[in-house]
């Protein structure tokens, strides 16, 4: 999901721009040839949305014939969890209420379930989904390395944080993402 706080207030180029590198990791990260793009709005229909994310939309639409990318077209915050996009589009205001929603219900659930079974399993859940596990949010954007963790970081979520980090380097992520946002990228 690009972005979930960074950049509050986007332009239609930044919408685009996110869409972009979104792209680029997933191919450099997890080998995804043409990753599938959404772009989280109030709605499926082009026309709905803000001005930014309706100009979005046609320039994606139009950009899909040019660029390694699938652009699904809106996505609404119901059907972000169905896995039919890859990379998940919008502003960092919208990005991050919606992250902290998804993490205050998620959290509800876990808890729910877990005053109601009491067994391996529901610790194996509680592992699996737990944020302090994963090495947080890549910062998009910069000519480096930064990875934005949780303001309720605990320290086993810096640690891994910091291990992930390293193993970006060692694997010259960095260099990857540059190299397939310059090989994909339109001229200005």
């Amino acid at each position: 999901m690009v972005d979930v706080g960074g950049t509050v207030s986007v332009q239609v180029s930044h919408l685009v721009q996110f869409a972009h590198m979104g792209a680029a990791y997933q191919r450099c990260y997890a080998g995804i040839k043409k990753p599938t793009i959404g772009l989280l709005n109030i709605g499926v229909e082009s026309k709905k949305g803000t001005k930014q994310t309706r100009e979005a939309f046609q320039l994606l639409q139009e950009q899909q014939l040019k660029h390694p990318i699938l652009f699904l077209g809106n996505v609404e915050g119901r059907d972000v969890f169905e896995g039919k996009v890859d990379v998940l589009v919008t502003d960092g205001f919208t990005g991050n209420i919606f992250l902290k929603a998804v993490e205050g219900v998620s959290s509800i659930i876990l808890e729910d379930v877990k005053q109601h079974y009491a067994d391996s399993k529901v610790d194996e859940l509680e592992r699996h989904y737990n944020y302090s596990s994963y090495p947080g949010a890549i910062v998009c954007g910069i000519d480096g390395l930064m990875i934005k963790c949780h303001g309720a970081a605990t320290k086993d979520a810096m640690l891994n944080s910091i291990r992930g980090a390293a193993q970006l380097v060692r694997n010259g992520f960095l260099d990857k993402i540059k190299e397939e946002l310059l090989n994909h990228s339109e001229p200005e």
